[in-house]
């Protein structure tokens, strides 16, 4: 019976709920009460963007400290293996739109306009532009690189400290509050038909982009798994409910703590996902260098171009890889990097 119950009250049986709760039920909410719950959903969004900074420090620079002299190499490694996913998965775009050509769709639907809500208030104005997660990254470069050639001290504990505390208030307390955060937010795509209008006028493009991310990602686990079966299952199982939470709310920021969490029990050494996610959680994002890659090559053939031959593809590919580098701290930033095409 303990077992059960711990079942039903398991975040992903609660996310579940959540989902066929608005799905069945989200024309039947009062406006008023829908207004409360994304006022709910940005209020911790909001509150994890606060906090996440301090935390990515700490988790960083814990783990230079850990690898002492070696902390340079890391820095470096993780650079260049970012640099080479991200071509690689431009290219497997790339490869994926010539193989199905014929198949990229010719957007038929037009853009309306529905009203969505609006919260309550929001404390998002009150946190300043240079208190960022992308910030929070250097910090920690900058920290457990200096503390990694220093002897062990008062400085060092503190920052372990410091990595323990933020990882109790992930863990205790940001985490029970996931089904008020994904209520708000999946509340709100209701309301501005967002879901209704990607089926109604781009179902044919999102189902050729779904895919192609799908295909690869599990390619990408069948290898992390070792080609073993129960370990496969087991890497999904901790991933998926991290993907709810970033697609609701559509912020690979706000979403990294319960990206960290995932990770972590996915690696036998759990203290690398306390570096490499916030490292490269605005970077390194291959779902988002699939999805732009092919969007590129669907806009060019809805507007009668042919897809470019390698010549013209691979310099595209060396200035989209290295911009990736360029537009963590921006807002939006990877759209920017496509407007050269």
């Amino acid at each position: 019976m303990r077992r059960f119950s711990s079942f039903l009250l398991s975040t992903p049986i609660q996310l579940l709920s959540i989902v066929l709760l608005v799905v069945l039920f989200a024309s039947h909410i009062p406006h008023t009460a829908a207004r409360g719950a994304y006022t709910i959903s940005l209020l911790i969004k909001d509150l994890l963007l606060i906090v996440l900074p301090v935390a990515v420090a700490s988790y960083i620079a814990s783990t230079l400290i850990s690898f002492k002299q070696n902390a340079i190499l890391l820095v470096i490694a993780l650079l260049t293996f970012e640099a080479i996913s991200n071509a690689t998965s431009v290219m497997y775009a790339y490869t994926v739109a010539t193989s199905f050509e014929n198949w990229i769709p010719v957007f038929k639907g037009t853009h309306e306009h529905v009203a969505s809500l609006t919260p309550y208030f929001t404390i998002g104005n009150m946190r300043p532009s240079f208190w960022s997660s992308t910030n929070g990254v250097l910090t920690g470069a900058v920290v457990g690189i200096i503390a990694a050639f220093c002897k062990p001290g008062y400085f060092s504990q503190t920052v372990f400290k410091l990595r323990d505390f933020m990882g109790f208030v992930f863990s205790r307390i940001f985490i029970r509050l996931i089904p008020f955060y994904v209520l708000g937010f999946l509340l709100y795509m209701h309301h501005s038909g967002l879901l209704t209008q990607i089926i109604h006028s781009y179902a044919a493009v999102m189902i050729m982009i779904t895919m192609a991310i799908v295909a690869y990602f599990l390619v990408l686990t069948i290898i992390a798994s070792e080609f073993k079966k129960d370990r496969f299952l087991h890497i999904i199982n901790n991933l998926w409910p991290a993907g709810v939470i970033a697609f609701t709310s559509m912020s690979s920021a706000a979403t990294m703590p319960f990206t960290i969490s995932a990770t972590e029990k996915n690696l036998k050494n759990p203290k690398f996902a306390g570096m490499l996610i916030p490292a490269t959680t605005n970077i390194q994002q291959i779902g988002d260098c699939i999805a732009n890659a092919l969007l590129c090559l669907v806009i060019l053939k809805n507007f009668g171009k042919p897809i470019p031959d390698m010549w013209v593809w691979i310099p595209f590919m060396a200035s989209f890889t290295l911009a990736r580098y360029t537009t963590a701290a921006v807002l939006g930033g990877a759209i920017f990097i496509m407007i050269p095409l």
